[in-house]
């Protein structure tokens, strides 16, 4: 019986594909700030899949910084009440528990269930975004 043996381990092979992701996130977040200026719904995007992309890496800091940036844009362009701010915030309440800061993590929990009730349809993030 013949087996196929990878060439490099999966690991590798997946820090290769968060190195590209990384690095293609990255170029994204400055091109929306050059073309678009720092208060682009796109520009949060970016941070907000950068900032996972950093969680996903264990680069916590930088996952924090991402993130919270993400959401003072989001808050600025939609307000208190947008499914980008949910996803963001989920996030960062993920990023949250993992620093062993639960009880932050439960004020954003509160802050996405109070988003829930105001919203006519409960907001389930998707979950099919990347990271």
């Amino acid at each position: 019986k013949l087996h196929s043996f990878p060439t490099r381990r999966s690991s590798d092979r997946q820090q290769g594909n968060l190195s590209k992701a990384e690095l293609l996130y990255t170029r994204a977040v400055k091109w929306h700030e050059t073309h678009y200026g720092r208060s682009d719904p796109q520009l949060a995007k970016s941070l907000t899949f950068l900032g996972s992309l950093s969680l996903k890496q264990e680069k916590f800091e930088e996952a924090k910084l991402h993130l919270q940036r993400a959401m003072i844009i989001q808050e600025q362009i939609f307000g208190d009440m947008h499914p980008d701010l949910a996803i963001t915030l989920e996030r960062y309440a993920k990023l949250l528990r993992i620093e062993q800061n639960d009880e932050e993590a439960q004020k954003v929990d509160a802050r996405i269930q109070s988003m829930n009730k105001r919203l006519s349809a409960p907001f389930v993030p998707n979950r099919t975004t990347p990271f």
